[in-house]
C-alpha cells in the first residue's frame, strides 16, 4: 500500500474553478505509490505553487461526497497526475492511483469506489485514457 510523506498545506486563492474554490500548495506534497507486494516503485509529488480544488464533485452530489472530504489528500495528487499526462501517465493510472490512496487514507468502501466511479464515468465519457 502507498503512503503520504508529507503534510498537506495550502492557501486560499481568490480563483474558482466551475464554482469551486482554488487552493494553492504552500509546499510539495508527496505520495509514495506501492503495488500490491508492498514494494514501493514511484514517489508522486506536486510541487509548491501548484493549484487544487479538492475533488471535482458536481454540487448536486455533494450531499454524499463533499470535495474535501476524508480522500482530499488523494485527490490533490490525482488532480497532479491528471496534469502529468502528457508525460506518459494515462488516466486510466492516475485514476488507479486515486483509488490506492484512497484506500490508504481509509476512506469508506463505499464511499472510495463511489467517487472512484465518477473519476472513470468522467474520463470515459470526456474520451481519457
Amino acid at each position: 500500500m502507498g503512503a503520504f510523506l508529507s503534510e498537506l498545506e495550502v492557501t486560499l486563492t481568490e480563483k474558482r474553478q466551475s464554482g469551486r474554490a482554488v487552493f494553492r500548495l504552500e509546499k510539495d506534497f508527496a505520495y509514495r505509490i506501492g503495488d500490491k507486494k508492498g514494494d514501493h516503485k514511484w514517489i508522486a509529488t506536486m510541487p509548491a505553487g501548484e493549484e487544487t480544488d479538492f475533488a471535482s464533485i458536481p454540487r448536486v452530489f455533494w450531499s454524499i461526497a463533499q470535495p474535501a472530504g476524508k480522500y482530499m489528500r488523494a485527490a490533490v495528487i490525482h488532480d497532479h497526475l491528471c496534469r502529468r499526462s502528457k508525460s506518459g501517465i494515462s488516466r486510466w493510472m492516475a485514476d488507479a492511483i486515486f483509488l490506492e490512496a484512497m484506500t490508504t487514507l481509509k476512506v469508506p468502501c463505499w464511499k472510495k469506489y463511489m467517487v472512484y466511479a465518477g473519476v472513470r464515468l468522467y474520463a470515459w465519457w470526456a474520451g481519457l485514457k
